[in-house]
């Protein structure tokens, strides 16, 4: 179900994917530059790889279409909630909006053993500031990974509520079922959220591609990387400093592989640069 890799959002909704436009990418866009000698410095040995002004350019397409598929999601939701209310369904009728996992839009620089996969299979970083930056859900547990979307509307729902304790996943079947009014099985894993007296959690875990990470209720976040993430061409300081206050490197000594491209590079017949 979208939004989901590929970013190809249907019309009228691919407008945003049509180009580049960095209204909320002035955060980021300094960012990428500033990126842009070391990934010059990378691809010293490869000629033909992505400039600067290309990834950029598609890195913001990305992106939109990212956006797109966003839109086309609360369109279709809301036609549902629409649908509801003209049958006279919706007062009676459990809502619920979820998500597995937040997106990594090039936010964030790969860690440096992710970086040399890519260089050792291609030479280099083909898509430039593209291959540098991640795009996807792969093992990062960023904020924008963790904070995912958990709203509930209908009978057993106070309207307006907002509950600002931690929940996971596991949290969904119980919470249903209290909404509903129905039992709770003692031996379900996870806890009902908005009860007058619920059991607040002390920290939510996440797994994926051979990492793990702890979130505490305090905010301290522990991530255990898969062997492999530190590398050797790029050191540990230079990936925190790229990646900001919540970054964090480990040692490795299995090999690690690359995340999938969002689209073909422009040295291996895809998009050429000024496409």
């Amino acid at each position: 179900m979208d939004p989901h890799h590929p970013y190809l959002p249907q019309p009228p909704f691919d407008r945003w994917a049509r180009s580049a436009r960095f209204g909320e990418d002035q955060v980021l866009a300094p960012r990428w530059r500033a990126a842009a000698p070391l990934v010059d410095e990378l691809n010293a040995d490869l000629p033909g790889a992505a400039d600067t002004a290309f990834a950029m350019r598609a890195m913001g397409v990305w992106r939109n279409g990212y956006d797109g598929e966003v839109a086309a999601v609360d369109a279709a939701f809301g036609r549902l909630i629409d649908h509801l209310e003209a049958s006279g369904e919706l007062d009676d009728t459990l809502v619920v909006l979820a998500a597995d996992h937040g997106e990594m839009l090039y936010e964030y620089p790969h860690y440096a053993g992710d970086l040399e996969a890519t260089r050792e299979r291609h030479g280099g970083l083909p898509d430039g500031l593209a291959d540098f930056f991640v795009v996807g859900h792969r093992a990062w547990f960023y904020p924008e990974l963790w904070r995912t979307p958990l709203v509930l509307r209908g009978p057993g729902v106070e309207r307006g509520a907002v509950v600002d304790t931690l929940s996971a996943n596991l949290d969904l079947a119980p919470t249903i079922l209290r909404a509903l009014d129905a039992e709770v099985p003692d031996d379900l894993d996870g806890f009902a959220k908005g009860d007058a007296g619920e059991r607040e959690r002390d920290a939510v875990f996440a797994y994926g591609h051979g990492s793990r990470a702890m979130l505490r209720s305090d905010g301290l976040q522990l991530v255990e990387h898969r062997p492999g993430r530190l590398g050797r061409a790029v050191d540990a300081s230079r990936c925190s400093t790229w990646a900001g206050p919540s970054a964090s490197c480990a040692t490795s000594s299995r090999t690690a592989r690359s995340t999938p491209r969002p689209w073909p590079s422009a040295s291996r017949g895809g998009p050429r640069r000024g496409a």
